[in-house]
């Protein structure tokens, strides 16, 4: 009986090492797929490891493929982060990616993809480091809520650094288009009594911290497609067009997004 229950386990741990093997060999498939359609490299796993992070720490689960990492990751797989990249990268427009290749034709722009994303105790969807010399990393985590939104709100980061690199005064007016007296507070931000309904100004919480966040949420609500939150919000339509307008000034695409 002992040996029959052990034979049973002994097969179903090797059915579902096999069937993680297979998925392993998806997530390269669509490696492969997105290198070859946007012109950027993508890492994944222990490959991510010599990548230096910058205040957060990319977190890899051992043994690939392994029982462990299919009991942990149960569908969201490597294969699953890759298919939401590809439906994000998929929203910009043909070519886009090209403004991140060196002069040379070498991409500068990387995905590593790992299993969770910690700073400070805390999960993150994704992360970015940017170099001087123009070289962008997106750290993603294969336990992100939603991975699509995180790529979005990391892409801001990494072309809010190439506009200010080519401009550097372009968003300094953004100030002006919060309300009179309002002022950014990591913790918690209190609006002016004289002003209107927060929803009115900003699209969270998270973009009353600071300029960077604020924009950011800005344009992953319209990557992501929030066509609603526009409507009868003349405030945060208008921190939306003064990005657009900055994109298509730096980046020259002229129907830019959605």
């Amino acid at each position: 009986m002992i040996r029959r229950i052990t034979a049973v386990l002994l097969a179903a741990m090797l059915m579902i090492t096999a069937a993680a093997a297979e998925k392993d060999d998806t997530a390269a498939r669509l490696r492969f797929e997105i290198e070859s359609r946007y012109h950027v490299s993508v890492l994944m796993g222990e490959e991510c490891t010599d990548v230096p992070a910058d205040g957060f720490e990319l977190q890899i689960m051992p043994g690939e493929p392994s029982l462990f990492r299919w009991l942990y990751h149960g569908e969201n797989q490597y294969a699953e982060v890759l298919r939401g990249l590809d439906r994000a990268l998929s929203a910009y427009p043909d070519g886009f990616f090209r403004n991140f290749r060196s002069a040379a034709g070498d991409t500068r722009l990387q995905f590593l993809i790992g299993d969770r994303i910690i700073r400070g105790g805390k999960n993150y969807g994704g992360m970015t480091v940017s170099d001087a010399d123009g070289h962008s990393s997106v750290f993603l985590a294969a336990n992100a809520e939603d991975i699509e939104a995180s790529v979005h709100r990391a892409l801001w980061y990494v072309m809010e650094a190439r506009i200010l690199f080519r401009a550097p005064a372009v968003l300094k007016d953004w100030k002006n288009l919060n309300p009179e007296g309002f002022a950014y507070e990591e913790e918690e931000s209190v609006l002016p009594e004289a002003a209107e309904d927060p929803d009115e100004w900003f699209v969270d919480e998270e973009a009353k911290q600071n300029e960077k966040e604020d924009r950011a949420s800005v344009f992953e609500a319209y990557m992501t497609g929030n066509s609603a939150l526009w409507d009868g919000r003349p405030h945060l339509r208008a921190k939306l067009d003064f990005l657009l307008v900055r994109i298509q000034g730096v980046f020259k695409e002229k129907d830019f997004g959605r």
